[in-house]
């Protein structure tokens, strides 16, 4: 008995499948029609919340500002590599988060980015106030965002280090962070 279905087994397996593809039902285009068909269509990917993206670029610009300020903002090399996280936390966030990974996320992670490469200076002043002055470290947010310090940064524009490395490395960071977004878009299509 075994060898009988393992006779039929080789005979079906050497005639190939019972409908041959001529007789397939197919359409203009040539494209096979049928359940198989419909089935391994791709549903349209599911898109995030923008306002998450919103608060994803909201916490991940401070995060950033805060690891560039630690580091030393313009000052030093590390501070100026450090740019690269500004929009690196803000892709996290948005993973985190489940914001937007589309045109939209990527317009939010740009606009935090700038907010990110404008704050850092005001960060750093501010901070060089509270060392001088002898305030508290978690006052430097409230003294950047009120203007304490000469922040200077942005009114003698150069080509030296300083001005030009933190603005490439955003830009990395923010062609880094789309292609997280790419690669989290890939991932949620089913295979």
């Amino acid at each position: 008995m075994a060898e009988e279905l393992f006779h039929d087994f080789r005979e079906k397996a050497a005639t190939g499948p019972e409908t041959p593809s001529s007789e397939m039902p197919a359409d203009n285009d040539g494209r096979i029609e049928g359940p198989i068909a419909e089935e391994s269509a791709l549903p349209p990917r599911p898109s995030g919340s923008v306002p998450a993206s919103i608060l994803a670029g909201i916490v991940g610009c401070l995060i950033g500002v805060i690891l560039c300020t630690l580091a030393g903002g313009t000052s030093t090399s590390l501070g100026q590599l450090l740019f690269l996280l500004i929009p690196l936390c803000i892709g996290i966030f948005h993973l985190l988060f489940h914001g937007d990974l589309g045109v939209p996320g990527l317009i939010v992670t740009i606009v935090f980015s700038a907010i990110g490469l404008y704050l850092v200076p005001s960060f750093s002043a501010a901070a060089g106030v509270a060392a001088r002055d002898g305030v508290s470290v978690f006052a430097v947010p409230l003294l950047a965002f009120s203007g304490a310090g000469d922040n200077t940064y942005f009114s003698k524009l150069t080509f030296d280090t300083a001005h030009v490395f933190p603005p490439v490395f955003v830009i990395m960071g923010i062609l880094i962070a789309w292609q997280l977004y790419r690669m989290k878009r890939g991932k949620q299509r089913p295979s």
